[in-house]
């Protein structure tokens, strides 16, 4: 299972989460639209089946189209230790990480966070990063 934030659902995201086999529930905005034109806003009913643009698949309303973001505080003496004690204490199963741009000196006086969660938890890590501009 893969739970994700609306940032991670992109048609080609799902879709590569699809061909690893992995069910997906994603954070959908609300202008997305469908095949019909309309938007997801203008939809009423949970469990309403609908056809994305761009997905060949169907997908489903599983929740209130209102809902609200709930935050979790983690306390840790570093992101990837609070990262990866979450993901061990939740039993996750795919973790997705966006690929952050700092430099090597960076790196060097923070570590690298992604690396240090992707050796220090056994589920699948993701690691997501936008076109790099040459």
């Amino acid at each position: 299972m893969v739970l994700v934030d609306t940032g991670f659902g992109s048609v080609k995201f799902i879709q590569g989460v699809r061909k690893k086999k992995y069910h997906i529930i994603a954070g959908i905005a609300r202008t997305r639209k469908l095949t019909d034109g309309r938007c997801v806003a203008q939809l009423h009913k949970r469990g309403q089946q609908l056809y994305l643009q761009g997905l060949k698949f169907p997908v489903f309303v599983s929740c209130q189209l209102s809902s609200t973001v709930v935050t979790l505080p983690v306390e840790a003496n570093s992101v990837a230790e609070g990262v990866i004690n979450l993901v061990k204490t939740e039993g996750y199963d795919v973790v997705v990480l966006g690929a952050s741009h700092e430099g090597l000196l960076q790196q060097a006086i923070q570590g690298n966070i992604p690396e240090a969660i992707a050796s220090g938890v056994e589920s699948t890590v993701i690691l997501v990063r936008g076109a790099i501009n040459s």
